[in-house]
Formats: C-alpha cells, sequence, structure tokens
C-alpha cells in the first residue's frame, strides 16, 4: 500500500459514511488476485480495534505500471474513537479460505 486517503476530515459521526481509496502496486498480481477490504471498528487507546467488521473495496483504477486504486465505503456504528486498516488477502476461487495462505497483509 503506497497511500491511504479517507473522507473522515477531523471528526467521523455514528452512521455517517466514509469513503476509503487506497493505492498499491500489485506487481505480478491482478486486481482479481485480490480481495481488499477496510476492517473497521472502535479503536482503544493504543489504536487496536475492536468488535472489527470488514467492508470489502472495489477496484476504481489501475495504471499501467500495475497500481491499483480500490475504493470502499464504510458507516461507523460505535461513537467515540474509530479506527480503520486494510487487509489485502488472497483471492482465488479454490481457496476454502483467503485466510489458508497466511498471506494477508495489512496498510
Amino acid at each position: 500500500v503506497t497511500a491511504v486517503e479517507d473522507t473522515a476530515g477531523e471528526g467521523v459521526q455514528t452512521g455517517a459514511p466514509v469513503t476509503v481509496r487506497a493505492h498499491m502496486f500489485t506487481g505480478s498480481l491482478g486486481p482479481a488476485d485480490l480481495r481488499v477490504e477496510i476492517v473497521h471498528g472502535a479503536a482503544n487507546p493504543d489504536g487496536e480495534l475492536a468488535d472489527a467488521e470488514e467492508s470489502r473495496m472495489h477496484l476504481e483504477q489501475q495504471t499501467e505500471d500495475g497500481t491499483c486504486v480500490f475504493s470502499g465505503t464504510f458507516a461507523p456504528i460505535h461513537g467515540g474513537s474509530v479506527g480503520y486498516a486494510i487487509r489485502i488477502l488472497p483471492s482465488h476461487p479454490d481457496l476454502r479460505s483467503p485466510f489458508e495462505t497466511g498471506l494477508a497483509r495489512w496498510g
């Protein structure tokens, strides 16, 4: 992940949608080989997410050099501190679970 942008600004209101864009270089992998998610939830004082939920991100743009921009939206359901992270998992129809490969990456 080379850059992350969001529409949160200075604060987020409960139920108000937040759009997130993640820029990443995928190398020899195509966008269909990846499952990109926003993992979001209440943030504790250490910045760890509690009661995290996932929202799928979708390919918005792909450049000739292999850089992809994925975007997605989530709406916080809790008040207080809210946080999110970008999770990148392998995607293939033959995988029973995207976690079985141990190839998850965070951004």
